[in-house]
Formats: structure tokens, C-alpha cells, sequence
């Protein structure tokens, strides 16, 4: 921790005592009990759980008249496992899918509403595609995008899909519909197929990473040209990239 002469933000520290009352053991809790684990006012730890309710930070249950945390708390947690550990522990899967494709493969996670390639390993030779590490993308990028998309809470996929999708390529779908039903197939096959949607002469095959809740982490899968694939070598690429996904999701739930 550093240690700078900086006086802290009194009403931040409360408020972080306030969500830190809260526990594996005493998942809920009243105001009360709030009240005597954080030494605070009553009115003071009041309006610090109604602007938490407010952010979705803190859920109130009216029937029992407790608190307890919101999914906000569980969103932020996703993006610190994903940003943490994702990449480190995914490389040997990464690697081991590059050399059974010979294509560019990559990982992505969700950071907002939008999509961060943070691996590439690109393919030896031939047609580069010009996807690489760092740069954000929309959500409603390519197969990872979608792939990332299937996963979110309705209300954010919800935003997505009002805000309407760029035409990347004439090939692009935009129809709210046809992205609906695409979304729905994925959950269902975990793995998505994209010709040439985002990248003109390029395929991307992804599929999805789970973390120990079922919650997901991110998206692995390749890049490749459109031409170096038949229906027979598609199909079996499909098949490689979702057991590679399968097989790092365990290893993130062990």
C-alpha cells in the first residue's frame, strides 16, 4: 500500500465498512446489525445503504428486512478474476489451440461495454488478421463479441442491442431479432461461428470461459481466413475450440 499524506474521504470509509460488514457468514444482515459491526450512526448507515440500493450495490428484502450485496459488487468481482488470472492461466490451453489450428488464436474479456483482446498468438504465415492485443471493440464484435454478449445480465444486453450495431461488413447483422435468436443458439452450443460479420474475408470461431460461480470470464477462440476452411476442417475447428474452452473453464473451477 502506498503511503502518501493524503487525509482519506471520511464518508468512503464508512461506506466501505458497510459493505465490508458483510460476510460468508452473515451474508444478511438488519440495520441493527450494521449498526453495532460498524459503530456507526443509525441515520448515517441509513442513507449509506440507500445510496448503495440506488448503484445496486446493496439489495433490500422487505419481507425479511434485511441487506445484503448486489450485483454490482458481483460484476466488479468478475472483471478482478478475469483481469487477474484469466490470462496467466489460459496461456497453455492458448498455446496448445494455436498448434492444433494453425490459426491466430486469441482471448478476450469484458471490461464494460466493451471487448479487450488481452492474448494473440497469430498465425505462422499467410493472411494476418489485424486483431491484436489492447484495443477495445464493440460488444457486438465478431464471434467474440457475441459469444460475450450471450452471457450478459438482460438488463446490459438489453442497452446494447437499443443502441443498434455498426456495419462492420455488408455482411454485418444488425436486425435485434436475428442477434436474439443468434444469442440464444450460443447458450446453448457454447460457441459461435462468424463469416466474415467483422473482418471481410476473415472467420472467428469463440466460445466461452466459466469461472467457479458459472460465471463468465471470458472468450478463447481463432481467427482465420475464410478461405482456409471447408466444412469438414470448419467443423472440426468448432469442436477444438469449444473443448479448449471446456477444458480451461474446469481447470478455473477446480
Amino acid at each position: 500500500m502506498r503511503n502518501v499524506h493524503i487525509e482519506p474521504i471520511r464518508v468512503l470509509e464508512r461506506t466501505i465498512d458497510v459493505l465490508q460488514a458483510f460476510s460468508i457468514h452473515a451474508p444478511q444482515l438488519t440495520i441493527d446489525e450494521i449498526v453495532t459491526l460498524t459503530k456507526l450512526p443509525k441515520a448515517t448507515a441509513y442513507r449509506i445503504l440507500y445510496t448503495l440500493e440506488l448503484k445496486h450495490w446493496i439489495r433490500f428484502d422487505k419481507d425479511s428486512r434485511k441487506y445484503q450485496l448486489g450485483f454490482a459488487v458481483m460484476e466488479l468481482n468478475n472483471i478482478v478474476e478475469a483481469t487477474l488470472n484469466v490470462r496467466e492461466e489460459a496461456q497453455p490451453h492458448l498455446l496448445r489451440l494455436y498448434e492444433e489450428t494453425g490459426q491466430t488464436v486469441l482471448l478476450s474479456v469484458r471490461e464494460e461495454e466493451t471487448l479487450v483482446y488481452v492474448y494473440r498468438r497469430e498465425r505462422p504465415e499467410g493472411l494476418k488478421v489485424s486483431v491484436f492485443e489492447g484495443p477495445r471493440r464493440p460488444l457486438c464484435f465478431g464471434a467474440f463479441g457475441y459469444v460475450t454478449m450471450a452471457y450478459l445480465s438482460p438488463a446490459d444486453l438489453e442497452s446494447v442491442i437499443s443502441r443498434g450495431f455498426p456495419k462492420f461488413t455488408e455482411r454485418t447483422v444488425t436486425e435485434p431479432e436475428t442477434v436474439n435468436s443468434r444469442l440464444d443458439k450460443i447458450r446453448l452450443e457454447q460457441v459461435y461461428v462468424d463469416h466474415e460479420e467483422a473482418i471481410l474475408g476473415v472467420t472467428g470461431i469463440a466460445a466461452p470461459v466459466f469461472g467457479k460461480r458459472q460465471q463468465m470470464l471470458a472468450a478463447i477462440g481463432v481467427n482465420g481466413p475464410s478461405i482456409s476452411w471447408d466444412r469438414e476442417s470448419l467443423a472440426r475447428t468448432v469442436n477444438t475450440v469449444r473443448e479448449a474452452a471446456r477444458a480451461l473453464s474446469a481447470h478455473f473451477s477446480t
